[in-house]
């Protein structure tokens, strides 16, 4: 098995991916009547990324955790992939599970639960930093947190310019960071657009697409009540970036 793996999920010995259920040991899946054998390498990087639920993994991080050498063709995680999409009956163009983050790595987007139904990758401990939308207010938690249209997102938007999977807050107890996860409109911070990821400050105004939602940053201790001057218009953004 992979290095590196998430505490809970190292002991099990089998687990669900939505409808396939994952057989570490016997190098296969299944889905009902339907069993598809895997190789060795692929099932180890299913494991690695089912392991990290729906975070962002980097290919560095694959690299090492599955391959543990610093040296192997670019193409052979890049088929690894391939293998694992087909296996799982999944189209890189319109993903279910999962997802490509163009020159980053790859995330997972269907839930990961053990057998039992359970969640094997815990969500984090609630973190002193919240995002403000108009009257909502919400706590970010440790660890990653989704922003998007999907419905296990930390922060939900139901916005037709924000993406299901749009971006995602990464909280590390006193410093978070913010990445677009390939979203089609474009996820802006002070009106720039994020590139990579980005060191949030407080009180930094997060702006989803151009005209999606529009968050604050803030930090909220003790469960303090949060209180914030409104939001700055929108920098103007060039209408190709609309696209």
């Amino acid at each position: 098995m992979p290095k590196g793996l998430h505490p809970r999920f190292e002991h099990e010995t089998s687990f669900r991916l939505d409808e396939w259920l994952v057989e570490p040991d016997l190098n296969f899946i299944r889905r009902g009547e339907e069993i598809v054998h895997l190789e060795c390498k692929v099932m180890e990087l299913l494991v690695f990324l089912a392991s990290r639920g729906s975070r962002l993994v980097t290919r560095r991080e694959l690299v090492d955790g599955v391959w543990g050498t610093e040296f192997i063709c670019d193409n052979t995680l890049t088929h690894a992939i391939a293998e694992l999409r087909s296996a799982l009956g999944d189209d890189a163009h319109t993903p279910r599970f999962i997802q490509t983050i163009h020159r980053r790595g790859y995330r997972l987007l269907a839930p990961v639960t053990s057998v039992e139904g359970r969640s094997l990758v815990e969500a984090g401990s609630p973190s002193t930093f919240r995002v403000i939308s108009g009257a909502r207010s919400i706590q970010l938690r440790e660890g990653v947190n989704l922003i998007g249209r999907a419905p296990e997102a930390t922060v939900r938007v139901d916005s037709i310019w924000v993406s299901r999977h749009h971006a995602q807050i990464l909280v590390a107890t006193t410093a978070a960071t913010i990445e677009d996860l390939g979203s089609r409109n474009g996820t802006f911070v002070n009106g720039r657009p994020v590139e990579r990821p980005q060191r949030l400050v407080l009180g930094d105004s997060i702006f989803l697409g151009t005209q999606g939602e529009a968050l604050q940053f803030v930090e909220a201790r003790g469960g303090a009540q949060v209180t914030t001057d409104a939001l700055p218009e929108r920098t103007p953004i060039p209408p190709t970036l609309e696209a």
